[in-house]
Formats: structure tokens, sequence, C-alpha cells
């Protein structure tokens, strides 16, 4: 008799868990996780004030760019997506 398996957010597929997540949701988490990251390495960086401001300032528009791409990538994708579904619909 098998053993009974509890499963929080995901399943057991072929001895893997899958997870089922969101795309917005990881990049997200991604982004929160880079912007803090690169926080911490700065205020914790021996520098003086003006040089650690300076570097943020770089840090977040830096960021800022790849935010917008990112952005940009997925707009496109979800219009591809509905290019697709249109296609789909107009068939039936």
């Amino acid at each position: 008799m098998p053993a009974k398996k509890k499963i929080l957010n995901g399943k057991l597929q072929n001895n893997y868990l899958i997870f089922n997540l969101n795309f917005m949701q990881v990049l997200k988490a991604f982004f929160r996780g880079l912007i803090l990251g690169i926080i911490l390495g700065l205020l914790l960086a021996p520098k003086s004030g003006e040089e650690t401001r300076s570097q943020l300032k770089e840090k977040f528009d830096e960021a800022r760019e790849k935010v917008v791409k990112a952005a940009k990538e997925v707009a496109k994708e979800v219009k591809e997506v509905e290019k697709g579904t249109k296609k789909v619909r107009e068939k039936k």
C-alpha cells in the first residue's frame, strides 16, 4: 500500500514536485530580490554617502531599464497569445 503524500501548492508528477506558479509571481519575486540585494549591498559597502547615493541611483536606473524591458517582452507575448486565441475562436 503506497504511503500518502501531502503536497502544498503543487502536484507530484514522476517523483518531481511541480509548482503552479504564475509567471508574474515569479517575475515580481525576482525583481524584489534583485532590488533588495542591490540596496543591501550598497548600504553595507564601506563608501562615503555621496558615492553610495550615486551608485544607488545608477543601480536603480539599471534595474528600472530591466523592468521596462521585461514588461515590454511580456506585453509582446500577451499580444501573441491574444492573436492565437483570436484565430482559434475564428475557426470555431
